[in-house]
């Protein structure tokens, strides 16, 4: 899988990037992949994986892209269950961590952060539709790397 994007920043007065020049960002094939994902309007949800869907326990990064504005729920059900939301913008591609807190008190801030403890792989990715707004339903394409 190959993206090409664009970017600018500026970072202590040093332009870094170019708006008019695309990197590309070659990545290994997806281990597990779904594409054209149909999440109805009106805040409608759906669980596109789940721990050994594909015959995958755990990923590394995920990378998901939709039409419509969306939310992605990343959940861990070690104890009490687990969550953290991701807000996807339409036509954004979005980079999903594999791993959330694994306290209640640590959730993504805290030694998570910090220290780099705490870690619980995310076990169950859930999408739903943020609107009832009448554009219609997203499409939502999930590739989740090893």
């Amino acid at each position: 899988m190959s993206l090409k994007i664009t970017f600018e920043a500026l970072v202590n007065s040093l332009k870094i990037g170019d708006r008019n020049v695309p990197i590309e960002i070659t990545l290994s094939d997806p281990a597990f992949a779904v594409e054209n994902l149909n999440v109805a309007d009106n805040f409608g949800t759906k669980i596109p994986w789940t721990t050994l869907d594909g015959g995958l326990t755990a990923y590394a990064f995920g990378l998901i892209i939709s039409d419509q504005d969306l939310f992605v729920e990343l959940r861990n059900t070690v104890g009490t269950p687990q969550f953290a939301l991701v807000k996807v913008k339409a036509g954004v591609p979005t980079f999903i961590p594999g791993i959330v807190g694994a306290t209640t008190t640590e959730k993504l801030d805290g030694a998570v952060l910090v220290s780099g403890t705490d870690f619980q792989v995310v076990d169950r990715i859930e999408v739903q539709r943020d609107a009832a707004d009448g554009v219609g339903d997203a499409t939502v394409d999930l590739y989740l790397f090893v």
